[in-house]
């Protein structure tokens, strides 16, 4: 007889034998057994799926805003303001810069005497036509326009900063400039005036509680600023970033090139380990859960002894038999698995969404606690989920290999 077909039909009626037993659950430990099975790869699984979500939505929530704030690459070099046109053209020859804007970054102390409310703050000055084509500050404009940056005198500013000071679109703040004039009597700080022309936010703490945008123009004019501190450049293809950056260095020596990815490395570099140490965490349980199914299908093997002996003396083979728990085991396992992705990724959907769980954005960069669910993460985390629950099964089929169908049929009555 062709061994295949002996196979299939062994497989065939292992199915049929471990539904049986399925639907005839009649020992009140089994049943037990079988709910706390489902139920911890249910638990298991659906915190797995969680917790990964968590640090994904971290990261994805702070790479997104990250690079609306800033260029992919940041080219820093105190220039002219004359000189920069010619470092713009000397960048752009490079074939996989998009676009280029000059920045400048000026520490001032902030004051609203309506409310004498005072601030520290950075002012960010931009080139506005330039730097939309770099960053999305433009598109995250909540009261008043980008345009107003255009008006000498005008800042637009982040939303947590207007919060704090008490502003309103077109208040007039005083800035005060630590870099001031010196004097015979020591150095004097410089104070200007700005009018709100708008208030941004990206959603990230660091910029809208630091940052003010203002033109260059306005920083010259206001605070006699001469130099810039260099370039934010935006590539076209971000794979080749790494290969754009060590161009740029090797082509100009006399300036530093920096990646996001550098600036921000050890943040991005805390959430992997973070990653990895949850996943280990939350992996426990489905260890535990495991036992929950061993625990089950060594128990039945046990109370079907007497079916086991029957089976085998009417021509069952072992393999049919050990089929059978198996299945038993993987139908626990495909149903908790199942059960648990529907609840780890409607929990998560409903928590981003409604950004139930509020957070200090001091302390975390955001507001509230973001959730992603990736599909490459379901398909690593149920297959781990499966393996884990194969393992613990097999190892119970062990118990059936221990079986004495001799002794079980003289002791049977």
């Amino acid at each position: 007889m062709n061994l295949n077909y002996i196979q299939k039909r062994d497989i065939k009626l292992a199915f049929k034998l471990a539904f049986k037993y399925f639907k005839s659950l009649r020992n009140s430990i089994l049943k037990l057994n079988f709910i706390l099975s489902i139920l911890g790869i249910i638990i298991g699984s659906s915190a797995l799926i969680i917790s990964q979500a968590v640090i994904q939505g971290f990261e994805s929530v702070l790479l997104e805003k990250l690079i609306r704030g800033n260029g992919d690459l940041v080219f820093l070099l105190d220039i002219s303001y004359k000189d920069i046109p010619k470092y713009e053209a000397l960048l752009k020859l490079e074939e996989n810069i998009k676009a280029v804007c000059p920045y400048v970054y000026y520490p001032v102390m902030i004051r609203y005497s309506k409310f004498n409310t005072y601030s520290a703050a950075i002012l960010r000055g931009v080139d506005p036509d330039k730097e939309v084509l770099v960053t999305n500050f433009d598109k995250n404009i909540k009261l008043g326009s980008w345009e107003s940056l255009n008006k000498v005198g005008y800042g637009i500013f982040g939303k947590s900063l207007a919060e704090n000071l008490g502003l309103y679109l077109n208040d007039t703040v005083q800035v005060i400039s630590p870099i001031g004039k010196k004097t015979p009597f020591g150095y004097i700080p410089k104070i200007g005036y700005l009018k709100v022309g708008g208030i941004f936010s990206l959603g990230l703490y660091q910029f809208d509680n630091n940052f003010i945008l203002v033109s260059l123009e306005t920083l010259q004019k206001i605070f006699g600023v001469k130099k810039i501190n260099g370039f934010l450049i935006k590539v076209k293809n971000f794979s080749k970033l790494e290969e754009t950056k060590i161009r740029l260095q090797l082509k100009f020596p006399e300036a530093q090139v920096q990646s996001w990815i550098e600036i921000n490395k050890s943040l991005f570099s805390t959430l992997k380990l973070e990653k990895l140490a949850m996943f280990f965490v939350t992996a426990l349980i489905l260890v535990v859960a495991s036992f929950n199914i061993m625990s089950f299908l060594a128990n039945n093997i046990f109370l079907r002894a007497r079916d086991i002996a029957i089976l085998k003396t009417l021509g069952t083979s072992n393999l049919a038999l050990k089929y059978m728990f198996l299945f038993q085991g993987i139908f626990i396992s495909i149903l908790g698995i199942f059960i648990g992705n529907i609840l780890g990724v409607g929990i998560s959907y409903i928590f981003d969404k409604y950004k139930l769980i509020k957070l200090p954005p001091q302390s975390y960069f955001v507001d509230y606690l973001p959730f992603k669910v990736e599909f490459s993460n379901l398909i690593w985390i149920n297959t781990i989920t499966f393996l884990i629950c194969l393992i613990s099964s097999k190892l119970a089929l062990k118990r059936l290999s221990e079986l004495s169908i001799t002794d079980i049929l003289r002791n049977y009555k």
